[in-house]
């Protein structure tokens, strides 16, 4: 890597043009990406039909690698489904840290790649564990470790792609200490807000006025902190490459997921009773309020890490930029 100008005092180290692999490497992460987000749908899915304990033991289910009839049963159906999808997961985690290791130069990449493989080991072990131990804060664990770790290898894509790589050196902008603290402030806030959901869906509880209202008061600071964001990347950092898309999934994200949040809440208004008795609907629109929330919280994480890598403070451009692209991802891994 090539350290920044400024001494000791600089805020990290500069990317070298064409550095982080093989189109092939984009291409692969982006799938797993996208793998990972159909985890997360089944996973959700599950929640809502309750259907977490409908398979009792593990790793197998009921002592099988894929247990006679799962296809054809209800929620044991979609159960394994998230088993088998987990263990693809894991598979596909594992081929992407050791093709990192093996063609990414980038040191703070290469630790990412592991990262990303600890997180899915952890995962698939709290899910486990919540079969055997029947305990539910468990389930809300890993629900939003999935959501961090969706968000990790999304990154990890984004780190990968071409426009990342081949990107010019952040530019100098009034705005860009405001685009950051915006984007950043959206990503903490859709996080915490996946967490609070996570209680509330857990507990059974999506039908009550007095629980669900932390969450509906909540998701009103959420679009403001990502409308804002979404405006400032629009408008005054418009001119800024690789903002508009993600700041457009940010905006769009949110308002879909205030619908969606409506219809969750009016369409579980009659109560949560046990499965055989709810209508889909009810389930349905539960999970895709889920599946969006991680697409919105994406979304948010893309626009900051992209504004770090296409935006400096004119302060920390003393000639060339001191601000390593990606702030303190790249800083906080290089040698």
């Amino acid at each position: 890597m090539t350290r920044a100008p400024g001494g000791p005092g600089a805020a990290g180290y500069l990317l070298d043009d064409g550095a982080g692999g093989t189109r092939a490497l984009h291409l692969f992460s982006v799938g797993v990406a996208l793998w990972t987000l159909a985890l997360l749908f089944v996973g959700g899915l599950v929640t809502s039909r309750e259907a977490g304990l409908s398979v009792p033991d593990w790793p197998l289910s009921y002592g099988h690698v894929n247990p006679p009839g799962w296809t054809t049963t209800p929620n044991v159906r979609e159960e394994h489904l998230h088993r088998l999808l987990g263990w693809g997961l894991g598979a596909m985690v594992i081929a992407l840290a050791a093709w990192i290791q093996g063609s990414d130069p980038r040191r703070w990449m290469r630790r990412l790649g592991w990262i990303a493989l600890g997180l899915v080991v952890v995962q698939g072990v709290l899910g486990g564990l919540r079969v055997v131990l029947l305990q539910h804060y468990m389930a809300v664990i890993h629900g939003a470790l999935g959501q961090g770790l969706f968000c990790l290898l999304v990154a990890i894509a984004l780190f990968t792609s071409r426009g990342w790589k081949e990107a010019a050196p952040p530019s100098a902008s009034a705005e860009a200490a405001r685009m950051h603290r915006r984007a950043l402030l959206a990503a903490l806030a859709v996080y915490v807000q996946v967490i609070i959901g996570a209680v509330i869906r857990h507990s059974r509880v999506g039908h009550s006025v007095p629980h669900v209202a932390p969450h509906a008061v909540f998701a009103l600071v959420v679009a403001h902190l990502a409308l804002s964001a979404m405006i400032l990347a629009l408008g005054r950092c418009g001119s800024a490459p690789g903002l508009r898309v993600p700041a457009l999934l940010l905006g769009a994200g949110t308002v879909v997921q205030l619908m969606l949040g409506l219809g969750t809440y009016f369409a579980n208004v009659s109560g949560v009773e046990e499965y055989s008795g709810r209508p889909p609907y009810q389930f349905w629109t539960a999970t895709a309020h889920q599946a969006a929330g991680a697409v919105v919280l994406a979304s948010a994480v893309v626009l900051y890490l992209r504004s770090r890598r296409v935006l400096a403070e004119p302060g920390a451009l003393p000639g060339r930029p001191e601000e390593a692209p990606g702030g303190a991802v790249a800083a906080g891994g290089a040698a």
